[in-house]
Formats: structure tokens, C-alpha cells, sequence
């Protein structure tokens, strides 16, 4: 009896471990995608994590062993990230392949770290005794989310996509019931954010502006005094501060905008939480660009990757 029972807690003990990845894996293949700006399936990711958590059965359970040699290892975290995201390039391919690796191993790091600070002297897998204790297991579960958390925003700050810069770029801006189609110019030197939210701040020149926020709007956004606080609450106007050209400080006023969308290389770059501030007049004689573009509007963790219509 006693054997019995030792048998079905270690059936269910290895279970909760199999689901455990899953879930991990689930986690770190939208992680990848994130940080490469891939298109992706959910369901693609779904089943390339399902197939990356069967290691754990095919070893364990069926003690298929090769599976830990090195090369074996290789082939198949290929095959998840085929899996995940599937084939268009092999450039794309070995992009998030070493991104699977670089996230893996920073999470995986970042875990074995703050496991060893917090208690170092409880080894984190025991394989003689199937797949690590259920301490470590619990302790991985209550940290996975902590690292995942800085992991993410390390990421964040880090990349640095080959987002071209003075290039423009076609820009959809929705507010209310207006949505238009303006020539976004990108520069680095737009580090505008919300001071508390650190939403990204655009610029729009002045003409955009009538069109998307009406003549009343933008007279009004133009004039930091002429606004009551009643109407900034409903028009969800924000004060940006921000440096002038002799070294005081000013402040902007900015609209949330409802959705701001920018065509870039087949692949459109959607995102809900960018405020948009008016610029007088037009930003240049020589280029013809209306939107001043933000970095965060590509980067953000909030921005949405979808197939441009008519991409192959």
C-alpha cells in the first residue's frame, strides 16, 4: 500500500512538473516574441511550448536519455521555435532561436541567483531523485514571475531595433470617431513620456491636429492657460513637462489617443497608450512629415505586431 501511494504522488509530483513547463515554456516562447517583434499564432506558441514541456515525459517517463546530449538539445529547441513561430527566413529563424537561448538563460539565471541568496544551501535539482525536490519546484514557481518581471524590462531598455531613423513612415491616428493617415518622421531626439505612466508623447503639427482633434482642440492644447480643469478631464489632457531651448522648463498639453498605428518594413506597429501634443504651425519646409514620431511607439511592451494588408 505504502509503495502504491509513494508511486501516485510521484505520478502527480511529475505531472505538476510537466504543467510547471508548460507554462514556462508557454511564457518564455511570448517573451521571444516580444523581444524579436515576431508575428505570431497563440496557438503556434501554445504547441511549441507543448513540445518543448515533452522532454520532460519523453526522459523521465520513457528514459529516452539522448535527449540531454548537447546536439540533441540543439535540434530540438530548433524544432520549438519552428514550432512557435514557423519558417519565413532562416535569418528570422536563427534570430529568435538565439533569443530563445538568451532568454532561457537569463531567466534561468536570474532564478538560480536570487534561489542561491535566499537559501543556498538547497540544490535546485536533484536528478537522483527524479526532477528536483518539491522545495525547489515551489521556490521556482514563486520566483519565475519576479524574473520574468525584471528579465522583461532589462529587455526594454536593451534592444535596439533597426528602426531607421530620419525615414518616414505611413502613420494611422484614431481619436474619437477621427481616424487619418499622416507621414510619421522618426528621431531619437523625441525622448518625450507622461512624467508618471512614462507613456510615450508624439507630436502632431498643427494642421493634423485640425483634422483629428478639430480647430477649437488645438487652439486650446495651444494655449497651456486656456483650458479649465473640467475640460482637460474630459478631453484626457495631460501636462507634459519638458525642457525648453534655454534650459527652463515648460509644459506641453497632451490628448490620450485612442490608437496610433505605423506601417514599418510589411509589419504594422499598433499601439493604445501614446498621448499625442500639437506642434504650431509644420515641422519643416524640406521634408514633408507631420507626426514626430517616439522610439517606445515600435519598442513598447504594449505594441501590438500585425501582417501589413497585401505583405507577403
Amino acid at each position: 500500500m505504502l509503495v502504491k501511494r509513494m508511486s501516485e504522488w510521484m505520478q502527480l509530483y511529475l505531472d505538476l512538473i510537466w504543467l510547471l513547463n508548460l507554462l514556462f515554456d508557454w511564457t518564455i516562447l511570448l517573451l521571444v516574441a516580444w523581444l524579436t517583434k515576431s508575428i505570431f499564432s497563440r496557438w503556434r506558441i501554445f504547441f511549441g511550448a507543448l513540445f518543448a514541456s515533452m522532454i520532460i515525459p519523453l526522459s523521465i517517463g520513457l528514459g529516452i536519455d539522448w535527449l540531454f546530449h548537447p546536439l540533441a538539445k540543439l535540434i530540438y529547441s530548433i524544432g520549438i521555435v519552428w514550432i512557435a513561430f514557423s519558417y519565413r527566413q532562416l535569418k528570422t529563424l536563427v534570430t529568435q532561436w538565439i533569443s530563445f537561448y538568451i532568454v532561457n538563460f537569463s531567466i534561468g539565471g536570474g532564478i538560480y541567483g536570487l534561489y542561491a541568496f535566499l537559501d543556498g544551501t538547497v540544490p535546485l535539482a536533484n536528478l537522483s531523485q527524479g526532477y528536483g525536490y518539491i522545495y525547489s519546484w515551489i521556490t521556482v514557481m514563486a520566483l519565475f514571475p519576479v524574473v520574468l518581471y525584471l528579465t522583461k524590462e532589462q529587455f526594454q531598455r536593451l534592444t535596439i531595433h533597426r528602426i531607421n531613423e530620419q525615414q518616414l513612415y505611413p502613420v494611422h491616428l484614431s481619436y474619437n470617431n477621427s481616424r487619418i493617415k499622416v507621414n510619421g518622421f522618426y528621431d531619437s531626439g523625441n525622448q518625450l513620456t507622461h512624467p508618471i505612466s512614462k507613456k510615450p508623447v508624439i507630436l502632431l503639427d498643427e494642421s493634423t491636429s485640425n483634422r483629428l482633434f478639430g480647430k477649437s482642440v488645438t487652439h486650446k492644447l495651444l494655449q497651456t492657460s486656456s483650458l479649465s480643469t473640467n475640460e482637460q478631464s474630459q478631453l484626457s489632457i495631460q501636462l507634459i513637462p519638458y525642457k525648453a531651448a534655454g534650459g527652463g522648463e515648460n509644459y506641453l498639453q497632451a490628448i490620450l489617443l485612442d490608437r496610433v498605428s505605423i506601417e514599418y518594413d510589411s509589419i504594422t506597429y499598433t499601439t493604445k497608450d501614446v498621448y499625442a501634443g500639437v506642434q504650431p504651425g509644420q515641422f519643416s519646409r524640406s521634408i514633408d512629415f507631420n507626426v514626430l514620431l517616439h522610439s517606445m511607439v515600435f519598442q513598447s511592451k504594449r505594441t501590438k505586431i500585425f501582417q501589413s494588408e497585401g505583405a507577403s
